[in-house]
């Protein structure tokens, strides 16, 4: 597809949004942002790079903005990672015209200042995500990312040493678990390995000779997705519950509808299935769209397909 096709493609949909409230499910073909960006000698309130119209990239001190207060100190949680001299960097992502589209980490969280650090932001489907060393913030939209035009693009920074737009969007430039990724620490008291993340109703299953424990994975106490919630099913399991692997998210978010409630493990017929609940009244009251018990199926115990 031709940059111009993409850009005329993503405008129809943002003016379908404006026009008739409606809200597509994917905004195809999304887009992903390399920057490499200097945190030699942070200071706050400084823009590093935007697309006029769609999105900007900052670096600020959480707290400081008293019309953010709350979301730094809960909703982001920003200030449970000061640096050692109190300050509170963070590098965020901003959509300002669409609700739920502040996607943030805390240097104090990834390692401190210092260095150039690679920082990929990431536009598909329903997630807005920002990475860098490794971690990852997201959070999922109800209305489509604005026309995001790479020709309009600005570094407004020295700090920001190249950026790199591409589309569609690369699933591989965030740290995502692939299929199994082996846990190193303790199980108990367990939390996701990403920045504000959290484990929420929890739910226990058997299959195949693994323990499987799946839970709603949450992020901004059941604030993401303007307030939505936007929870999905995350998923760990062991053959001797001693040690223990991360996988893909068992039932994700792949619509703008979709956010899940509760959800019962079951074997039935040599397959493992998921029970869970459609909460999708959060999002929409369009009745068109499902909402209430459904579940989704794996052959393997790992990988599951929604019915």
């Amino acid at each position: 597809m031709s940059r111009a096709c993409v850009r005329k493609s993503v405008f129809w949909a943002w003016v379908a949004v404006l026009a008739f409230g409606a809200c597509p499910a994917v905004t195809e073909p999304g887009f992903t942002i390399r920057l490499d960006v200097d945190l030699d000698g942070v200071k706050s309130g400084e823009r590093l790079y935007e697309i006029p119209g769609c999105l900007t990239l900052d670096l600020r001190e959480a707290g400081e903005d008293p019309a953010l207060r709350k979301y730094d100190a809960r909703e982001g949680n920003y200030l449970s990672f000061r640096l050692p001299d109190g300050t509170c960097p963070v590098l965020e992502a901003h959509m300002p015209s669409v609700k739920a589209s502040r996607v943030g980490l805390p240097l104090g969280f990834i390692g401190g200042t210092g260095g150039v650090r690679r920082v990929v932001l990431n536009y598909a489907k329903t997630h807005f995500s920002i990475a860098a060393d490794g971690h990852m913030d997201d959070d999922m939209l109800l209305q489509p990312c604005p026309p995001a035009d790479p020709e309009k693009a600005r570094i407004l920074s020295a700090r920001v040493k190249k950026a790199e737009f591409s589309t569609p969007a690369d699933p591989d430039a965030l740290p995502l678990v692939k299929d199994v990724r082996p846990i190193a620490r303790s199980v108990q008291y367990w939390t996701p390995g990403d920045h504000n993340a959290w484990v929420g109703d929890v739910a226990l299953g058997f299959h195949k000779g693994r323990f499987h424990v799946f839970y709603l994975y949450d992020r901004r106490h059941h604030a993401s997705k303007a307030g939505a919630a936007g929870h999905c099913f995350a998923h760990i399991s062991s053959a001797d519950l001693v040690h223990w692997d991360e996988h893909p998210h068992a039932v994700p978010i792949e619509n703008w509808w979709e956010t899940l409630g509760t959800g019962t493990p079951f074997e039935y017929d040599g397959k493992l299935y998921l029970a869970y609940g459609l909460h999708t009244s959060r999002c929409t009251k369009d009745p068109k769209y499902p909402i209430g018990a459904t579940y989704a199926v794996s052959e393997d115990g790992i990988h599951f397909t929604k019915s």
